[in-house]
């Protein structure tokens, strides 16, 4: 009977890699797919931060509770010295001492990473040395703890460059400089009202802007006499246009108010 996988461990991706990097992220997704811990047996979740952890000692890969285990005292001895708790698991049981230490392994983690034969040819062995003394055997298992690292390293780094990019929304910057109208709509705001409340003093402005010989003086003072009276005439229908419709409109407000 297969082992329960719950909804949390995410499955790997066996669509083909044509487009886009697909075959990286499948294979990161298979070395992450079904993970077990060495010292215990359970199924590890990669996909949660701080589950992976790498044995102090072994540099195999372990889960967190077996990790917290282990660093929560020293290893038991008896009074020869020599270990009564397993240096893989931190469990007792049936241990098998090393020949060269006191350092001990239990029948379980050998059986787990190894298999039957291997437990079969360290009893039978005369002069064992233990993974501590000879760390050869564990190589698979530390190069597939250190690839479950660097795959959970790149998906880690990979998720937050996505997080870090600028969305497309408007920024409040461009939205601040909509809000706020720009110095030539102020400056030609500010004009307009001047020409409507003093227009002589505009027209003298032209007048001591404008280089002018002397034998035009007379013509010249004429046209521009003609233009202001033309533009005070101008100015004052304006007004009275504006006069007359704000009358009309108190007008309506007393109208509606005594209704």
């Amino acid at each position: 009977m297969s082992r329960f996988r719950g909804p949390e461990f995410k499955p790997a991706n066996k669509k083909g890699g044509n487009g886009g990097g697909g075959g990286a992220s499948s294979s990161s997704a298979a070395v992450l797919e079904k993970l077990l811990c060495t010292a215990c047996g359970r199924q590890v979740n990669p996909w949660k931060t701080g589950m992976v952890k790498k044995h102090k000692d072994l540099k195999v890969l372990v889960c967190r509770k077996c990790y917290n285990f282990l660093g929560s005292g020293e290893i038991a001895q008896d009074e020869d010295g020599m270990d009564e708790q397993c240096r893989w698991c931190g469990e007792g049981g049936r241990l098998t001492i090393c020949d060269k230490c006191p350092r001990a392994y239990c029948k379980g983690c050998i059986m787990r990473n190894f298999g039957r034969a291997a437990f079969t040819a360290v009893t039978e062995s005369e002069n064992w040395e233990c993974y501590s003394c000879d760390p050869k055997p564990l190589d698979e298992h530390r190069k597939q703890c250190r690839t479950v690292v660097d795959a959970i390293k790149a998906a880690a780094g990979k998720k937050s460059s996505k997080s870090s990019q600028p969305s497309s929304a408007s920024t409040p910057n461009s939205s601040k400089s909509s809000a706020v109208p720009s110095s030539s709509s102020r400056s030609s705001s500010k004009s307009q009202s001047e020409l409507v409340d003093d227009p002589a003093s505009v027209v003298s402005k032209l007048v001591s802007s404008v280089d002018v010989d002397e034998d035009n003086i007379v013509p010249v003072t004429k046209d521009l006499l003609m233009a202001v009276t033309s533009l005070r005439s101008m100015l004052l229908s304006i007004r009275c246009i504006r006069a007359t419709t704000m009358y009309h409109k108190i007008l309506e407000f007393f109208f509606f108010a005594q209704v």
